[in-house]
């Protein structure tokens, strides 16, 4: 339609509608008003929920096999109280081309909603919602309105019915609003459509632009208002619209039409026209109620409504039997009065003279059309005559005859049919313009899943070559023509066996293998390969073909090729371990040279799929280890990449069930050595480790006791690896685990010496676990002897090793309530040691409680953690408190020193930050000064 240009207008102004309502309430000047509309615009765009984006795809999911889809969304979006939803549908209806039939498919299905109430209309909507969204449909629906050759179009006839269910004054108010947005071609559309809606309430408002600056807005309005009053004389100004209301204001529409009967041949003639639409309307009308809303149809009365010797009556019915019949056809009930206006409309086909007009091309084939709904497939010779003369509309015919006759045939699947279509198509391949429309509703009706089913080619059948051709040709077609999807589906259809074309495997084989094709085609080529993963005969090619694809040159296709092995596992053929195998190695050449990060990430998933598998844990953590040991250490900044990836999968495969009896401990040495502790933490538990502890020195199988002594060692070497500032008593989770560790070192007491953890870092580990599991004897008990020389000697430890192990006694001693025995451990630390917080805090506790006994020692003790404590450390005043309260128990007489000492650090317990307990504490000491 010449409303094209008009399109673009309306989506400027779809998006400044809501404001335009609001401009005199805001006192905005007109371009504030619309910058600030496009602004929200774009926010709101931005916001649009998943539910709008979801309703958006489906909208644009094209053919038959897309119809329910489109249908559900149009259906869904009229029922929300949003804008938004409904500019969606605005936006297709100001779209130019429709190849599916949308347009009708909107309007007639808001037509049934406007038939609803108001309060159940839009969602229930807000009045200003609403008006919002009423002023969008009109908007989006004026452009029908180009010129008067359209007025008997079918959905200008559908937008006219659901506009008149429209109350007139709110049409008035959205009519108001688009005038004043509009340019002037569109204004001219707008009071068109105003004129065709047979309300008088809108003739004010087209008589506002009767004399408008505009010429062409001017004569528009004139002739609307002309159409729509029937005046004795043309009105050309306000004053007389003003004087014609003040006489006939009051008249219905009908009373208008009555008085220009009775004046004349020209009000006559306009009257013949108006109730030509009227009645084209009506029998449309009554067609798709007697097809829509009856359980039983009466085809003798549809026929009799259908086969009109009135053209447009004729095309009008025609279009409402193949919008219901498209998307319902009533062939399965054995109805004579079906049959009989099949046999009917195939009559008024014949009778339809051939000719190069598109009307009439385009009558006879929706004739057609609506024989092949109405006819059975089983109805050998109705059939047969239909599938020919819809096949004989595909020569040279417009592409809308020929998608109209391509809908029907989809009706009639047969070898034949088949054959012509397949050289049909590949003969417009060979074009050098062919049209797009027709070819996707070739490849549509070819791959057509819907009942009756379209099959592919068998072995046997002569256009087996043709078909795998035509195949070919689409995938490698312009991508302006957008065959390359269809003909992928085409490849994948089951002929009448249900079986694939082997042939058509090695197709998309050699387009997945063709350098000269872009990249993008090649992987979608291999996506649609896994159609044949089940097949007996070709999955082991198709398998190889994969492998190989892991050293294709293109990254995307290295991806998409490890992302379809890693779907081996849901293959059920016997030979997948095979498979398995073979994969992994594929995947261990790559895997350590792959130098994309994506594809290396597609890479380690495919890993972790295989190795999930019964026997395949073993094998994969093999593969994992053998590429981090090319790896190497420290990991070069090229290869840092693969690390995590590798090391995830490793912990992955390693904590599944898959893995028990032995493999998950080959994947925690390297996780040990880059130091995933809690991936080592998960593996433990997954495969419950501690529980072999007492296999350690199993006699009678050797192989289940190295196998537990391993564990105990993991187990040992995992905790070493806890942050040291952290505390076991730190979480319930880290106390288990030191109750673990001391379980596993008692194990290992049993086994060899060398088969013991017992390097001076495992020693202080042990103790430390012990201690946190509340058994100081045992690190007393132990821990002493690893003081003396001879330990030394024998590899027992140097100085620091025996400074922290000090330590760990005194610790022991404090909790066996032995203060002395505490202080003499901190005391033998090497002279100098630098004291760190735990130290610290150790020596203030040993000294609290050796005040009890050793006053003056505890003072010592009390003087060495405070000075080397800085006043800005958040423990210092607690330690300043400690030796104050110390120096005023242990010497009354150095009092007023003490307190010197304390006063100089006295604001530090007035300040905001210091604990109310500390505060108090230091405020009652001085009050006892």
């Amino acid at each position: 339609m010449d409303g094209s240009r008009f399109g673009a207008g309306i989506l400027r102004w779809l998006r400044v509608i809501g404001l335009l309502c609001v401009w005199p309430c805001l006192g905005l000047g007109a371009e504030r008003a619309v910058a600030a509309t496009f602004a929200c615009s774009e926010q709101q765009d931005d916001q649009l929920g998943d539910e709008l984006a979801k309703l958006r795809e489906m909208l644009s999911r094209a053919g038959p096999d897309g119809r329910a889809d489109r249908e559900g969304a149009v259906a869904r979006l009229l029922t929300m109280p949003k804008p938004e939803a409904h500019r969606i549908l605005q936006q297709v209806l100001l779209r130019s081309e429709d190849p599916d039939g949308l347009h009708q498919a909107i309007v007639n299905a808001l037509y049934q909603h406007l038939l609803a109430g108001p309060q159940q209309q839009f969602g229930g909507a807000d009045a200003s919602t609403r008006g919002q969204i009423l002023t969008g449909y009109l908007g989006a629906l004026a452009p029908l309105w180009s010129s008067e050759a359209d007025a008997t179009s079918a959905l200008r006839v559908a937008a006219r019915r659901a506009l008149q269910r429209v109350p007139a004054r709110e049409l008035d108010e959205a009519a108001k609003v688009l005038l004043k947005a509009s340019d002037p071609a569109g204004r001219v559309r707008i009071l068109r459509c105003l004129a065709d809606m047979q309300q008088t309430l809108l003739a004010a408002t087209i008589a506002d632009y009767l004399e408008a600056g505009d010429e062409v807005v001017r004569d528009g309005a004139r002739a609307a208002l002309q159409l729509l009053i029937y005046p004795e004389q043309p009105i050309r100004s306000k004053a007389e619209f003003e004087a014609w209301q003040v006489a006939h204001g009051g008249l219905a529409y009908i009373d208008l039409v009555e008085l220009a009967a009775r004046r004349g041949p020209r009000p006559l003639e306009r009257l013949r026209e108006e109730l030509a639409r009227t009645r084209i309307a009506a029998a449309r009308d009554v067609v798709i109620a007697y097809v829509e809303r009856s359980a039983g149809i009466d085809w003798s009365l549809v026929q009799a409504r259908t086969i009109s010797e009135d053209p447009e009556v004729l095309d009008a019915c025609l279009d409402a039997l193949v919008g219901s019949l498209s998307r319902s056809p009533q062939a399965d009930e054995a109805s004579p009065s079906r049959q009989a206006f099949c046999r009917a409309l195939l009559d008024r086909f014949r009778q339809i003279p051939e000719g190069a007009q598109p009307e009439l091309q385009q009558r006879r084939v929706r004739v057609l059309e609506v024989a092949a709904y109405l006819a059975r497939p089983s109805e050998v010779e109705v059939a047969t005559e239909i599938r020919s003369l819809l096949l004989a509309q595909l020569d040279h015919a417009p592409a809308t005859v020929g998608v109209a006759a391509l809908r029907g045939l989809r009706r009639f699947p047969s070898v034949e049919a088949r054959a012509t279509l397949v050289a049909r198509a590949r003969a417009m391949l060979a074009e050098p313009a062919p049209s797009k429309e027709l070819l996707q509703a070739m490849f549509d009706t070819l791959s057509s899943r819907s009942s009756p089913r379209w099959p592919a080619p068998s072995q046997d059948d002569a256009d087996k070559a043709d078909w795998l051709s035509l195949v070919d040709a689409g995938c490698r077609s312009a991508s302006e023509l957008e065959l390359r999807t269809p003909a992928l589906k085409l490849a994948q259809t089951l002929d009448a066996n249900d079986l694939r074309v082997p042939g058509a495997f090695g197709v998309l084989l050699a387009l997945v293998r063709d350098p000269g094709l872009a990249t993008k085609d090649r992987s979608t080529a291999l996506l649609y390969l896994e159609a044949w993963r089940a097949d007996q005969q070709l999955a082991p090619e198709w398998v190889q073909a994969l492998q190989a694809l892991l050293e294709d040159p293109a990254p995307a296709l290295r991806a998409t090729a490890a992302e379809s092995l890693a779907k081996l596992p849901e293959s059920s053929d016997s030979r997948r371990g095979e498979w398995f195998d073979s994969t992994l190695m594929a995947l261990r050449d790559r895997l350590g040279v792959e130098p994309d990060a994506s594809v290396m990430l597609a890479l380690v998933e495919c890993v972790k799929a295989c190795g999930k598998e019964q026997g395949m844990p073993e094998k994969a953590i093999g593969v994992l280890r053998g590429v981090l040991d090319g790896i190497g250490q420290p990991v070069a900044p090229e290869q840092q990449f693969r690390l995590d990836p590798l090391l995830g999968a490793l912990a992955a495969i390693a904590a599944d069930q898959r893995a028990a009896g032995g493999p998950w401990l080959a994947a925690c040495g390297p996780l040990l050595q880059y130091g995933k502790r809690k991936n080592v933490r998960l593996v433990l538990q997954n495969h419950a480790a501690m529980e072999l502890a007492k296999d350690v020195n199993k006699k009678d199988d050797a192989t289940v006791a190295e196998r537990a002594r391993q564990a105990m060692r993991v187990v040992i070497e995992c905790a070493a690896l806890k942050p040291p500032r952290t505390g076991w008593a730190s979480s319930e989770e880290l106390l288990r685990e030191a109750r673990d560790v001391c379980a596993a070192f008692v194990a290992l007491d049993q086994v060899p010496i060398e088969s013991r953890l017992d390097q001076p870092r495992h020693r202080l580990l042990r103790l430390s676990a012990c201690l946190a599991a509340g058994k100081p004897l045992d690190v007393v008990q132990r821990g002493t002897p690893w003081l003396d020389p001879a330990a030394a000697a024998n590899g027992g430890g140097d100085d620091a090793f025996r400074d922290q192990l000090r330590l760990l006694l005194a610790e022991a001693q404090l909790a066996l309530n032995k203060p002395e025995e505490a202080r003499k451990q901190l005391d033998a630390r090497a002279p100098g040691v630098v004291n760190d917080p735990q130290a610290l805090d150790l020596t203030s506790r040993v000294a609290r409680e050796l005040l009890k006994s050793d006053a003056a020692g505890a003072s010592a003790m009390f003087d060495r953690v405070l000075q080397a404590t800085a006043p800005e450390d958040p423990a210092f005043r607690g330690r300043l408190l400690d030796w104050l309260r110390c120096k005023l128990q242990q010497d009354p007489a150095a009092r007023d020193e003490a307190w010197q000492v304390a006063e100089r650090h006295a604001a530090m317990f007035a300040a905001a930050d210091c604990p109310a307990e500390q505060q108090k504490e230091f405020e009652q000491l001085r009050a006892q000064r």
